[in-house]
């Protein structure tokens, strides 16, 4: 907080101090929020693998490797045929500032083996199938039937 107040101080544009401003404010509400905040430690842990069953659906919780963090967790729901992604698999070039660029690529690959028809990635809309993930049309993409 005390640099974006200094990098304002220092600013000659309308615009730069109002974005400034802004970020001053969003910081100063997540530290009030803070204040009240309680940290709640996982109750259930897994390596590779979790299977959370519901009487309408099933949903398998899976690490396949490091990716845009180094605890991805996919999300697959056999019965809609959905995988869930966040950051690791979505629509656009991904930041690998914090990423694991070598890993990645596997990561995807074995995320690509699940039997999903819709991708639900951390950014853009829903993808219909594995166009985006493999960078290649679904016409020349393998999918499972």
């Amino acid at each position: 907080m005390d640099a974006v107040r200094a990098r304002a101080a220092r600013s000659t544009s309308t615009a730069e101090k109002a974005f400034c401003a802004d970020q001053i404010a969003q910081l100063e509400a997540y530290e009030t929020e803070l204040k009240s905040y309680t940290l709640e430690l996982p109750t259930i842990t897994f390596d590779k693998s979790y299977l959370l069953r519901d009487p309408a659906f099933d949903l398998h919780l899976d690490f396949h490797g490091h990716s845009h963090t180094a605890g991805d967790i996919f999300v697959f729901c056999p019965q809609q045929r959905v995988i869930a992604t966040g950051d690791a698999i979505h629509g656009f070039l991904p930041n690998i500032a914090d990423g694991f660029p070598r890993g990645w690529p596997g990561t995807i690959d074995a995320v690509g083996q699940a039997d999903f028809q819709f991708l639900m990635g951390g950014h853009g809309p829903l993808q219909k199938d594995r166009t985006v993930m493999t960078s290649r049309p679904a016409s020349e993409t393998i999918l499972r039937s």
